[in-house]
């Protein structure tokens, strides 16, 4: 429970990428976790191999970027703590998703707008927290956090819709 309330904290911007223990097994845990997620994802989706593929290709994304972003600010030793919070909190955020998604699925009408909407919420609370985590690990201001989220948000979803196609109601 301490580390989910170590990433809700992260989440509700009380904490950031310092406050988490810099333990390589803490990193696998939230690696796991994040792939986890998406193969539950992919449970109610029914479409594994793709749900596989997507994660692989988002968990490279996410943790190439952070690295880039720390390499060219001359902060590496930085990167193991800042990659556990980008995946620990992303993981906590798609757990919400997982919920909307299964809800989704048994409502009347598959493209609510109110489903919609809170789809689009939580994309933006993800994008907030990737600004505030990338501002403290790279020492920088919020400006520049949320610059440097808004490009990883689309640069993922670009490669996605690249190998993958374009999002439908399905998927």
């Amino acid at each position: 429970m301490p580390l989910i309330k170590l990433f809700l904290d992260i989440c509700l911007f009380r904490k950031g990428p310092q406050d988490v223990p810099a333990y390589t097994v803490l990193f696998w845990f939230a690696l796991l976790a994040f792939f986890l997620v998406g193969l539950i994802e992919a449970f109610f989706t029914g479409q594994w191999l793709e749900a596989v593929f997507k994660s692989l290709l988002e968990g490279a994304i996410l943790l190439g970027f952070v690295w880039i972003s720390l390499m060219v600010s001359g902060k590496p030793d930085r990167l193991l703590q800042t990659a556990i919070a980008a995946l620990g909190t992303d993981a906590f955020i798609s757990s919400f998703g997982i919920v909307l998604a299964v809800v989704s699925i048994f409502a009347s009408n598959p493209i609510n707008p109110a489903i919609q909407l809170l789809f689009l919420a939580l994309l933006l609370w993800h994008m907030a927290v990737v600004a505030h985590i990338l501002r403290h690990a790279l020492s920088q201001s919020l400006v520049i956090g949320v610059m440097l989220s808004i490009v990883y948000v689309a640069f993922t979803f670009q490669m996605i819709v690249l190998l993958f196609g374009p999002p439908t109601a399905t998927n």
